[in-house]
């Protein structure tokens, strides 16, 4: 028996489960037979590897989970830096650019700022401004047009919303800029666009300013001037705002410029609404269009009309979706083209889209100039588009008007990343 013991070792089996007769056995069995019955006798020692669990691999389980969720976490809050450090220094890299003004300004030249889509109270807002603002040390502007969506999310909701403060007064303070004058126009934004209807849980009906319930105080009529002082308006002094059409006139310019609310006409086409107080809803399309074309029926010089939405576009704004193009900006070009054409006017000036367009199409006479860059852009909006010439620009900036001699008038667009103008173009009739 000893010896058998002695051979099984040197054959390098030493299971406890092998021994005795029945190793006897097994010498006088073939070689299949023998196989067979060893796998019987070693049950699951002879499982294929994956199948035989360490007896804690359960428990090591959850301790994997939450390494590998702490390592996703970890990796995701690296990616947040990257992309904040990179906006960083690109909004860095905007703040030390010298930008370079026109050339031969005179001392007759005068210049006017367009810029919209502002109001954010955010970097890339301030980014905008402080262009504005080293350019003004060079081409003073005599005023500040506005084309609509001054105030994100949605408006104004208050005689004294801090937005006043901190998306206007706070952000455009620079010496250069911070007393002129601004001419603006509302956009779908201050009419309450994005707004949640269940904030006002009393609902809008019979909502007045003087006595609007809390979260039911949004209103475009805010930024009225005439309307919001006598509410005791925070509004700055140098604000001038008004619904339906209205004109300014500047003969120091030889200029006349006429502002419409688009956004009433867009949100009818769309089908939209947003019931806050004196809303889109509330206001008459026909009446506004009627006094559009008594404004323009004159002979003013240089005729521009300022309005939020686009005429003519390759922004995001107007581009099929699911094979449809929203109904406003059809409506637009139906509604406007004609009468800008019929009535002289030499360019049209909106925002909406939150980029830089110039476009100017053969057979019609009016330039369209799309200056929505005041804050947050859509980059990579025009990739793939057919722009048919086109500049369009994914930059924050602005665009400025040049009024010179014998009646001259010249567009300049800047954006942050390039020192020099992206655009220098006459603009004639």
């Amino acid at each position: 028996m000893d010896a058998m013991h002695a051979g099984s070792a040197r054959d390098g089996d030493s299971s406890p489960l092998i021994g005795g007769a029945r190793q006897q056995q097994h010498q006088h069995q073939h070689p299949l037979q023998q196989q067979a019955a060893m796998e019987e006798a070693m049950g699951s020692h002879l499982l294929p590897f994956s199948l035989q669990e360490e007896p804690d691999t359960k428990a090591r389980r959850p301790r994997l989970f939450f390494m590998v969720w702490v390592l996703g976490v970890a990796l995701a809050a690296l990616l947040l830096s990257l992309v904040v450090v990179l906006a960083w220094l690109t909004t860095a890299e905007a703040r030390t650019i010298q930008y370079v003004c026109p050339e031969n300004i005179t001392d007759g030249d005068r210049f006017v700022f367009v810029i919209g889509d502002w109001g954010r109270a955010n970097e890339p807002q301030r980014v905008a401004a402080q262009m504005m603002a080293q350019l003004a040390g060079c081409m003073k502007p005599e005023f500040i047009i506005s084309t609509g969506d001054n105030f994100y999310p949605h408006g104004v909701d208050s005689a004294d919303d801090a937005q006043w403060q901190d998306s206007f007064l706070d952000v455009y303070n620079s010496e250069s800029i911070k007393d002129l004058t601004w001419y603006a126009v509302l956009g779908n934004h201050d009419y309450g666009d994005s707004l949640d209807m269940r904030v006002c849980s009393s609902g809008f009906d019979g909502q007045t300013l003087s006595g609007c319930s809390p979260g039911c105080c949004n209103s475009p009529m805010w930024q009225v001037p005439s309307v919001a002082a006598e509410h005791g308006s925070a509004m700055p002094p140098n604000w001038r705002l008004q619904q339906g059409a209205w004109q300014q006139d500047f003969p120091d310019l030889g200029l006349q410029v006429t502002f419409i609310d688009t956004t009433p006409l867009a949100w009818r086409a769309d089908g939209r609404t947003v019931p806050v107080i004196g809303g889109a809803a509330e206001q008459d399309v026909e009446a506004q269009t009627a006094e559009l074309k008594r404004l323009l029926s004159n002979d003013a010089a240089v005729k521009i009309v300022v309005g939020h939405h686009p005429v003519e576009t390759y922004g995001e704004h107007c581009q099929p979706v699911d094979g449809f193009v929203p109904s406003h900006c059809p409506a637009m070009k139906e509604w406007l083209q004609p009468l800008l054409a019929d009535h002289g006017v030499l360019a049209y000036l909106c925002g909406h889209e939150h980029d830089l367009q110039y476009i100017h199409n053969d057979g019609d006479p009016v330039h369209y100039v799309v200056s929505g860059a005041g804050s947050d852009v859509r980059y990579h909006e025009f990739d793939g588009i057919d722009t048919h010439g086109a500049l369009t620009v994914d930059d924050q900036g602005f665009s400025a008007l040049r009024f010179g001699a014998g009646g001259a008038v010249t567009l300049y667009m800047w954006g942050s990343r390039s020192a020099e103008p992206l655009l220098a173009t006459q603009l004639t009739a």
